[in-house]
């Protein structure tokens, strides 16, 4: 006999043969509706009870998450996106000043691996755990406090069933409308302030609507946890003198132009001379 779900339990979806492993965040009793979010995507869903399964086993829990970062893996050398380019020339004596990222985002784990992955690729970064519906409330404050270069707003996100392009029909997309709204109201410049907003399957074309420079997710596709930091990167290391390249964007991110998408945006790189060193 299988044990009874509970919040907090790791399951897999049987219609999808098991594909990606979720963990239950609530339970409608009445509907036996169960609301998921991802352990490896920024994925929000909901399924009946009977079709899901317990996931108790390490070893399968494991397997499912190498098998996800394998094939991402395989994507990015078939797409040519693991490719690095350097930078042409010799920068002297000049130091290089990058641009700032607030990140907001609706998962704590989450939050937790984009600011290890900031901090590796030597990124000042300010990261707050901010459940999604919450994101509007707080996003004016912290933009007042930190006055940052780059804006992530980011969490769990999906369509709903009944499908179909309206803010009602995405878990979660109303509230990053909302939050960049909110933030263009303290910062209309598109070039002062960078905005990415959105997770999996988010409703890409009204982030952009709102005032978002990069969103996810042009055709609906589940985006990788890192893919706010991968756009915040090219970003940081653009030059205030260029034009951020979308196409380099999308390459560099690990969704590629299904789930990233943007509008030309200033980089937010600048020169210093001399070199200024730290103490």
């Amino acid at each position: 006999m299988t044990r009874k779900i509970k919040i907090g339990d790791l399951v897999t979806r049987l219609s999808y043969g098991g594909d990606i492993v979720f963990r239950v965040v609530g339970i409608d009793e009445e509907s036996g509706i169960v609301f998921l979010r991802g352990e490896h995507l920024r994925l929000m869903a909901d399924a009946p009870l009977n079709d899901l399964e317990v996931c108790d086993d390490e070893a399968e829990i494991d397997k499912k998450s190498r098998w996800f970062r394998q094939n991402r893996f395989r994507q990015l050398i078939q797409k040519g996106y693991l490719r690095r380019k350097g930078l042409s020339g010799k920068m002297g004596e000049y130091g290089q000043i990058r641009g700032t990222v607030l990140h907001l985002d609706g998962d704590e784990r989450y939050l937790k691996a984009c600011l290890d992955k900031y901090n590796e690729l030597k990124i000042i970064a300010n990261g707050y755990h901010i459940p999604e519906e919450e994101q509007p409330v707080r996003v004016q404050k912290l933009l007042r406090k930190y006055r940052p270069d780059v804006l992530i707003i980011t969490g769990h996100d999906g369509m709903k069933r009944s499908g179909g392009n309206d803010l009602s029909n995405y878990y979660n997309s109303r509230y990053f409308v909302e939050s960049v709204s909110k933030a263009r109201e303290l910062e209309s410049d598109k070039d002062s302030l960078i905005i990415f907003a959105g997770a999996c399957q988010s409703y890409y074309e009204a982030l952009i609507e709102a005032g978002a420079n990069f969103a996810s997710s042009p055709e609906r596709i589940n985006i990788h946890t890192l893919d706010p930091v991968k756009v915040a990167e090219v970003i940081v290391q653009t030059s205030i003198k260029k034009v951020v390249s979308i196409n380099r964007v999308i390459k560099h991110s690990i969704s590629g132009i299904q789930g990233i998408g943007g509008i030309e945006s200033r980089g937010k790189m600048r020169l210093s001379l001399p070199k200024i060193l730290k103490n």
